[in-house]
């Protein structure tokens, strides 16, 4: 009973974020953007054993309920705080994949670390002013870390290298990480190029699809075949 009132309010709690972004109504959007990952993480905590791996996990997502709370301020020091804390997410994601994963490369895997690596520098061209263009760096630090959560996550499709993952959640953290790619590259076209109505749904819809679909693929692989009992 407790997963399923957790469960609805997440997803009442995302659309009222939606709508706080669609509407531009602000008192909204500052507690529903933090209040996710908050929820999530409480789910999360509340469906699963808290092993090792898992506890890095929800430290992430502890680090990303921190990013949200940095990115509703205004000013690029804030961003850069935000950026920290969500680098610190996907290192502790990468930590968590790697005890999971059995050593390899998977030309998924690759492909990704290629164009991950890459895509910042094109983006980071678009930055107009000094103060912006002093980002360049820390952001292409902060793409080498996201890289690197998604190359795990798409490690886990591997036969080899995800022998510990179920199909179904190797799929899910595989996907949920490919929006979490779309959402900053979103997020990093509002903050450096140009801000958009369209950038700015862009960039909260696909991180809320990101992080469920991470977390949803974590729970479904600890629990396997139980996962639909633990919501009753």
């Amino acid at each position: 009973m407790l997963q399923w009132v957790l469960f609805i309010s997440i997803i009442t709690d995302v659309l009222l974020c939606w709508v706080s972004y669609f509407k531009k109504i602000d008192s909204l959007r500052v507690i529903t953007k933090p209040m996710f990952c908050l929820l999530l993480l409480i789910f999360v905590i509340t469906s699963i054993d808290l092993n090792t791996h898992v506890t890095l996990f929800c430290v992430g997502l502890f680090f990303s309920f921190l990013g949200d709370l940095l990115l509703l301020m205004d000013g690029l020091q804030w961003f850069a705080c935000g950026l920290v804390s969500f680098l610190t997410c996907h290192i502790c994601n990468i930590i968590g994949y790697s005890l999971t994963l059995h050593p390899g490369i998977t030309l998924p895997s690759f492909l990704i670390l290629l164009i991950g690596c890459i895509s910042s520098i094109p983006l980071m061209q678009g930055a107009k002013s000094k103060t912006q263009k002093l980002f360049t760096l820390p952001v292409h630090v902060y793409s080498c870390g996201l890289t690197g959560g998604s190359f795990c996550a798409f490690a886990t499709l591997g036969s080899i290298t995800g022998q510990n993952w179920n199909l179904l959640s190797a799929w899910m953290t595989a996907i949920g990480y490919l929006f979490f790619d779309i959402s900053d590259a979103f997020l990093a076209y509002h903050t450096f190029v140009h801000k958009t109505l369209f950038s700015t749904m862009a960039i909260i819809t696909t991180y809320h699809i990101a992080q469920l679909l991470l977390m949803g693929g974590l729970i479904y692989n600890e629990l396997g075949n139980d996962v639909i009992s633990s919501l009753i």
